[in-house]
């Protein structure tokens, strides 16, 4: 691993070992957050159970976090094996996993998704929500995952969205205004051979990622965008909380609809895609 590497996926790890609590109790309010990550977390169900995978097979989660969907991965009859780069989230999980009486079928480990140990084709499916915007590589890891699937076997993804609506909307944040002046600053910043370190979370257009999943050797069966929000201008909230949900839900449920405008600019980008029944393993 690269010295630039190596200090981003530090900087990773120590703000998911800082920030475990956040993610153990995040599901439990009413708040903006809260509403788009059970969006984006039952949208990847939706897509799992649509598989139909035979009971027991195996299935890869990389980002485990807390270990929400990690149970209820478990809770399908599957065998889940989840991984995170954070010890603290992958404690929080295993803490999950016992309460929900999953720990025997279940497991949970550190470990890195730029080095994934397991053999070819070990899983039937395997899901990374709101990993990629975290990772160094990205191609590297969507490589060691295509490796690691099955022919035929599944990948579901989310990537943070830069043309999300509430970006697009807010001067302060349009894609096209900000993004020319960051790519000249970071342009600077390699020539004096420096790496920037202070663009975690990533963001990504959804064709960037459409890229990387064809770069891997799998093909996208289907997407959606997830995440309507908080509306700003300069910066300044426009609405409360409660208002911010509301606004978010009924702009999902156009979204989910396929009305243009809304269709590719949800908050997170999110691909399901499968491994070539005839690929090499």
């Amino acid at each position: 691993m690269r010295q630039g590497d190596a200090q981003i996926q530090d900087l990773v790890e120590d703000v998911f070992d800082s920030s475990w609590s956040y993610w153990r109790d995040v599901y439990g309010d009413d708040g903006f957050a809260t509403a788009v990550y059970r969006e984006r977390h039952a949208g990847a169900l939706a897509w799992i159970d649509a598989l139909r995978l035979p009971p027991g097979s195996p299935v890869l989660e990389i980002g485990c976090g807390a270990g929400f969907l990690t149970v209820a991965l478990a809770a399908r009859g599957l065998r889940v094996e989840s991984i995170d780069s954070s010890a603290a989230m992958v404690a929080s999980a295993r803490e999950r996993l016992a309460e929900a009486g999953f720990a025997g079928t279940a497991t949970a480990r550190v470990e890195d998704v730029h080095a994934l140990s397991a053999p070819d084709a070990s899983y039937a499916a395997v899901v990374a929500l709101g990993v990629v915007p975290w990772l160094h590589s990205p191609g590297l890891a969507l490589r060691g995952i295509a490796r690691v699937l099955r022919p035929g076997g599944a990948l579901i993804l989310t990537v943070d969205n830069r043309a999300r609506l509430n970006f697009i909307l807010d001067p302060r944040y349009n894609p096209v205004l900000v993004y020319p002046v960051k790519r000249v600053l970071k342009a600077l910043l390699q020539r004096v051979g420096q790496r920037p370190l202070g663009n975690l979370p990533d963001v990504h257009y959804p064709a960037e990622l459409d890229r990387l999943v064809r770069a891997a050797g799998l093909e996208k069966q289907k997407s959606r965008t997830v995440g309507f929000g908080p509306f700003s201008f300069l910066g300044l909230r426009l609405f409360r909380e409660a208002r911010n949900v509301w606004l978010h839900q009924r702009l999902q449920e156009l979204a989910d609809r396929g009305v243009p405008l809304l269709r590719l600019t949800g908050m997170n980008y999110c691909v399901l895609a499968l491994k070539p029944p005839t690929a090499a393993v």
